[in-house]
């Protein structure tokens, strides 16, 4: 970003005044070289003007500090993953680099060649209504590549970066139609130039080719995965599918994060990756015209990268700890036929991961990542672990019905299910058990009342009565989710409803899942917690 220029000459006629005053009857001559852009030779050494891809993006001059970021590290992050040179408009307060002006006996000389002027002030202070107007917001964010996937990589950073996401429950005020519409953009590689607008999709640009064939479409699409695929399988996907296909004659890139080696480290250090960016993910873009059936292509690699992450999941469920290798050494020793193993599991509902920007849920474009990738690696970790018990939260009943759609689950576990009253994903709570261990006597709901006055009840606990098969011992299995904030003393409402089954005679009873803060030091009179009956993660609050 350039600075501003040089100083103007000073009173020329009258050496004893200082430089910034006014001369009147000298015109004195001043040079300045400021921190700008550097030459024009310098700024295209690095780039084949023959080959070179550019992109102009219309992004708001309100949206423009969060591709900067502090100290410029959101822009040093954007340059250093996609290799391309990114140029963001200041704001309007000088970006000349070259030689300052020429003194014309006011305080205007000495001003750099850049892209803004600020208004000329008169002897009296006063604003010159003929000076320069003020910046406009029509600026575009500048980018220029080598390459198609780094000018798509760097147009795919700024749109997602630059774009406030919208939470789901629309808390987000400050999003505007802009978001929903996109935004305008004009590509320019060899031979084509398109403009149309970004967007925040799997469709991630629409444009229009102005170059070759008027009026023809030019689509690209943008797949997102967690790196488990390299380029050359991408390839052999795309091979098959246009020997199947010859109309598919779409074209398609690869971008792969950069991975940092030890040499690099002390290179990159102070390059950080600011805290709203996720970390980095492989992305495929496959863009063509209409007539080169970029969304057949899209949509067949989209299959088969399901198909081969659902394998990849399978596979690596051999390598997963098993119940036994979950206990401690002590206890494994020990574990005989009449024991049995519990857990207990936060799935992360996708509409909070979406809503709270959590990395585990989301895509980098806060998409949800449920159905495509996190369903089936949880599906393969539960029945890998092979836990007698779970205790599931923030679990709703389409993702029951979708995670059971699968023979690993159906045909080892039974399932009980619960939705919380008035929670706004509609998710609840749920306990899988396995079917040859455990049968099922009765099942309820246990609600917990809520603090809000316009409705009874926000959250429940699920509660299931079974037998065990092998001690022929009746249990009673409590997965709850305790939320203080929005409930009235969740836990007590549980130990209350246990204290009102005492005449059932349970021989155990267990409870546990996401509390949310730690009970233990809180019990009613009557309740004991010894610590070798309890397991705890401190870091989330998770109890069984």
């Amino acid at each position: 970003r350039g600075g501003p220029g040089g100083r103007g000459g000073g009173g020329g006629a009258f050496p004893y005044r200082s430089s910034h005053q006014q001369g009147t009857d000298g015109r004195g001559r001043g040079r300045g070289r400021g921190r700008g852009r550097g030459s024009a030779a310098s700024r295209k050494k690095k780039y084949n003007n023959k080959q070179v891809c550019t992109a102009e993006i219309e992004v708001p001059s309100q949206h423009r500090g969060l591709l900067v970021g502090k100290g410029g590290s959101t822009l040093g992050y954007i340059r250093h993953i996609t290799g391309a040179f990114v140029d963001v408009p200041g704001d309007g307060r000088g970006r000349g680099g070259g030689r300052g002006g020429r003194g014309r006996n006011d305080r205007r000389g000495g001003r750099g060649n850049g892209d803004d002027v600020s208004p000329a002030v008169t002897d009296g202070g006063e604003t010159n209504d003929n000076a320069s107007p003020p910046p406009s917001d029509t600026r575009p964010v500048r980018i220029k590549a080598n390459t198609i996937s780094s000018l798509l990589h760097a147009c795919w950073e700024v749109t997602h970066i630059s774009t406030p996401h919208t939470s789901p429950d629309g808390d987000d005020n400050e999003t505007t139609n802009h978001e929903h519409d996109g935004i305008n953009c004009t590509i320019r590689i060899p031979t084509l130039t398109a403009h149309g607008k970004l967007l925040q999709d799997n469709l991630f640009l629409l444009a229009t080719n102005t170059t070759t064939t008027p009026n023809q479409h030019l689509c690209v699409y943008c797949i997102e995965h967690a790196g488990f695929l390299n380029q050359e399988d991408i390839a052999i996907l795309v091979d098959n599918e246009r020997f199947t296909n010859p109309n598919v004659t779409a074209g398609w890139d690869w971008v792969m994060p950069i991975l940092e080696t030890k040499k690099e480290e002390e290179h990159t250090r102070e390059i950080k990756r600011p805290g709203k960016i996720r970390n980095p993910t492989t992305l495929i873009f496959v863009y063509g015209t209409l007539e080169q059936q970029p969304k057949m292509l899209y949509d067949a690699l989209l299959r088969e990268i399901l198909v081969l992450w659902k394998q990849c999941c399978q596979s690596k469920s051999c390598s997963n700890p098993t119940s036994t290798s979950l206990l401690p050494a002590a206890a494994a020793a020990t574990l005989n036929p009449t024991s049995f193993t519990i857990g207990t599991y936060n799935l992360l509902h996708p509409t909070y991961a979406m809503k709270y920007h959590q990395h585990n849920g989301t895509y980098r474009t806060n998409q949800s990542n449920w159905s495509t990738f996190r369903q089936h690696a949880i599906i393969s970790l539960l029945t890998s672990c092979s836990l007698d018990v779970y205790f599931l939260q923030e679990v709703d009943t389409h993702q029951i019905h979708d995670m059971f759609c699968s023979d690993e689950l159906k045909q080892d576990y039974d399932v009980i299910h619960y939705t919380h009253p008035k929670r706004e994903a509609r998710d609840g709570v749920a306990i899988l058990w396995k079917k040859g261990r455990f049968e099922l006597l009765e099942s309820e709901m246990v609600p917990f009342h809520a603090k809000q006055e316009e409705y009874q009840y926000y959250m429940c606990a699920a509660v299931a009565h079974v037998m065990d098969n092998v001690t022929q011992k009746r249990l009673l299995l409590a997965c709850i989710h305790f939320y203080d904030k929005k409930c009235i003393k969740p836990q007590e409402t549980l130990l209350q409803y246990i204290l009102s089954k005492k005449e059932e005679k349970a021989d155990g009873i267990i409870w546990g899942g996401d509390c949310n803060h730690e009970y233990k030091s809180i019990l009613p009179d009557g309740f004991s917690t010894p610590a070798s009956s309890c397991a705890r993660n401190e870091e989330n609050g998770s109890w069984v």
